[in-house]
């Protein structure tokens, strides 16, 4: 997420981000985005609307449904036209639900999936990985 984040976002940007983040996306927000004056502005995980949340500056909305902690789910598609309406892309943190949803079809412009998640056991794929690049 670290990565979609710097390259969709720059300094004077707002980000919409679900209270259910995984704890190191947060902590990335919270204080690295930050320091480039970017503000990220954190959601309830049950959103069903952001009309409310959103502004001129609002570049991103970032979820992650089912939560990544309590696995709470978000209305995407509603949130996604909401989103768009407002000029705004959607990512998703989708690690949980990958294979099992079909996220661009209800509007969400970047899915990311963690490599250790699908790829097999972090330390054994993720260094094979790294060793035939």
């Amino acid at each position: 997420m670290t990565h979609t984040l710097m390259a969709l976002c720059k300094t004077g940007d707002h980000i919409l981000m679900v209270d259910c983040s995984y704890g190191f996306n947060r902590i990335f927000c919270k204080e690295t985005l930050a320091g480039f004056g970017i503000d990220v502005e954190f959601i309830s995980s049950t959103a069903s609307s952001i009309a409310g949340n959103l502004r001129p500056q609002t570049r991103l909305v970032l979820l992650e449904s089912p939560g990544y902690y309590t696995n709470e789910i978000q209305e995407i598609a509603a949130i996604a036209q909401e989103a768009h309406a407002a000029g705004a892309l959607v990512a998703i943190d989708n690690s949980w639900g990958f294979g099992s949803s079909a996220m661009f079809d209800h509007g969400v412009d970047v899915s990311c999936v963690a490599l250790s998640k699908y790829a097999g056991c972090e330390r054994t794929r993720f260094r094979k990985k790294l060793r035939t690049t």
